[in-house]
Parts: structure tokens; C-alpha cells; sequence
């Protein structure tokens, strides 16, 4: 999962009345929506509600990792009616024609209007900034043209206070300097977010001086080949320092005690401290009573702001649907 949903109060760049689902009729009339989202990304309730609302069955998938899920698009278009990678996957999908972008100026696109009038203005200028350029797509177009928002977030540590301190944290790599914590740190098993911690260790002095955002963003956006070749290194050194790589479990392992930092996304981080000042549960659905001080802590050296949404695979051709 990448961010969850009960933590909609910081994410959500939406209105709730909005809603985008794409479907698939089948040879009788039924009608089945498919879906493919990130882990813990939309409530069951929810997905209920609009089949009590709409009579459209919802067939709904989740994927680990947006590799995980490009994989899926490029074996089998036709698989989804929509699907919700970050803003880097949609930039590829659309770069490949795996997608399509919004149909502006028609009937469908004037269904969005809740969504035009309600983004962020913030949110609105960070995806027309980014250009698709590629021989698959139309000329002039944006990030903006191609999703429509759901959530977007930072990036950053999320530690036991009782065993870390912010000092630990305060940089990328101070975490790796304390002895202590061997074997009680995890960090992302997903390319985009280790690759961008392993730039900010190496291109740490470079980082500490730069005082503008471009300067930062086009470091932590390298990918010349000495870069990858010293990233590789970095991470390689850090493995048996790790309680290991992971997506989904580090929210509940830090709850659990199982580790002292892991590298979180805003949305995680927030469900984790909520947790473990709460009770939870251990695997084998057991209550535990957790009183743990937790914090959340973005490095001096930056980090990466995400957004994820709603794209259209270039495989569907249910536009009423999608639109509704």
C-alpha cells in the first residue's frame, strides 16, 4: 500500500462527491467496473455503496508496487477500466501510449467539474509542469491532462522516539550511524523511493549547500550512469543493516516493536502514529496494548513530494462509464 485511506484529511486532492470508475459490460447486461489501486486505498464501504448506488458490480485489484502494476498494463492492456499509479508511472505509461489522456471538451470531461473547481491550485501547477513527450502522445500535453488527483504526500522517517532520536533522522544516512539500531530499520522495496534515498546519501554535500528547488530536484533526479553505478553501492552497503525491505508491513512492524525506523510515506506515517498511541493487533489477531511515542521526520537533505490517480488504460473504451 502506498498511503492510507483514513488519513484522507492531508491526502485527499478531491472532493468525495467525485467519483471515476471505469467499467467492462460483459455479454449479458451486467455491468462489472475494474479497478486496480494501491493496497488500503479505498474502504470496502465504499466500493458497496457505489454498487447500491449504480447496480455496477466492482471488481476490485490492488498491486504492490507501480513496476508491479506496469507489468500488468504491458502484458494485458485490456485487464483495467482505471488504474491509480504515482505521478513517475503515469509519466511512463503515457510517454508509451499505455493510457490516454482526458477527453477535454467533451460531454464526459463536464462530469468533472467538481474536480476542475476543487484541486489545488498548488496540486494543479506541479502536474501541468510536468510534459509528456513522446511519438505516442499529443503535442503540449501534461500530467495534468492525462489523471485526475487522489492523493498526494512526502515522504520521510517515521521512528520510536524512545530509541531514535531526531538527530538520527535529521539526514538520510544518520539513521545507518547508530549501532543501536542494526537490524531495526527497513526501508521501500520500490525503485523510485530507495533510488532517491541512495542519491540524497550520495549527493549529500552537493544537497546540503543547494538553496534553491531546482538545484535539489535535478539531484535527486540523476540517473546518469556513474549515479547508478554509486547508488547501487550505497544501497548494496546498507542490507545487513536492514530488517529488510518492504511496501506494506513497516507501518505495523514499527507498531509492533519489530523495528525503530522505517521509511515511510506521509499517509503510513500518520496511520502508524495514530496506531501506536491506540491498541492493535499482532498477526495472529491478538490485542496489543501499545503506548509508543512515534514521529515523523523529512531529512535536511529533502525528499520526494508524490501524487498518485485515476488514469485511463489506453485497453478500455468504457468512457460513460469511466466518466460518470
Amino acid at each position: 500500500m502506498k498511503r492510507f485511506l483514513t488519513f484522507l484529511l492531508s491526502l485527499v486532492l478531491m472532493l468525495p462527491t467525485i467519483s471515476l470508475v471505469g467499467c467492462a459490460k460483459e455479454d449479458t447486461d451486467k455491468k462489472v467496473i475494474r479497478i486496480c489501486n494501491c493496497e488500503d486505498y479505498i474502504q470496502e464501504e465504499l466500493l458497496e455503496q457505489f454498487t447500491e448506488e449504480t447496480g455496477i458490480e466492482v471488481i476490485y485489484s490492488t498491486y504492490g508496487t507501480n513496476e508491479n502494476l506496469y507489468n500488468e498494463l504491458v502484458i494485458n492492456p485490456n485487464s483495467y477500466d482505471l488504474v491509480v499509479p504515482s505521478e513517475y508511472m503515469i509519466e511512463k505509461l503515457a510517454v508509451e501510449g499505455r493510457i490516454q489522456p482526458i477527453l477535454k471538451n467533451t460531454t464526459y470531461a463536464s462530469r468533472l467539474s467538481d474536480y476542475e473547481q476543487n484541486i489545488s491550485s498548488f496540486i494543479k501547477e506541479r502536474l501541468k509542469g510536468i510534459k509528456i513527450t513522446g511519438q505516442n502522445t499529443v503535442s503540449d500535453t501534461t500530467l495534468y491532462d492525462y489523471m485526475v488527483g487522489y492523493m498526494w504526500g512526502t515522504m520521510g522517517w517515521v521512528y520510536n522516539t524512545e530509541k531514535v532520536s531526531e538527530n538520527d533522522v535529521k539526514n538520510w544516512d544518520s539513521v545507518f550511524k547508530n549501532p543501536n539500531l542494526n537490524g531495526k530499520i527497513t526501508i521501500k522495496d520500490a525503485v523510485r523511493d530507495s533510488y532517491i534515498i541512495g542519491l540524497a546519501m550520495v549527493y549529500k554535500d552537493e544537497l546540503s549547500v543547494a538553496t534553491d528547488n531546482q538545484t535539489i530536484t535535478e539531484i535527486l533526479n540523476r540517473t546518469d550512469d556513474n549515479s547508478i553505478k554509486l547508488v547501487g553501492e550505497k544501497l548494496n552497503s546498507l542490507k545487513n543493516q536492514l530488517y529488510g525491505f518492504e511496501v506494506d508491513s513497516g507501518k505495523n512492524d514499527i507498531v509492533l516493536g519489530n523495528i525503530d525506523a522505517y521509511v515511510a510515506w506521509s499517509g503510513d506515517a500518520a496511520y502508524a502514529i495514530d496506531v501506536a498511541s491506540g491498541d492493535a493487533e499482532d498477526e495472529d489477531g491478538n490485542i496489543l496494548k501499545n503506548t509508543k511515542s512515534l514521529s515523523y521526520y523529512i531529512p535536511d537533505e529533502g525528499s520526494n513530494i508524490w501524487f498518485d490517480g485515476f488514469v485511463m488504460p489506453s485497453g478500455s473504451t468504457n468512457y460513460d462509464a469511466v466518466y460518470k
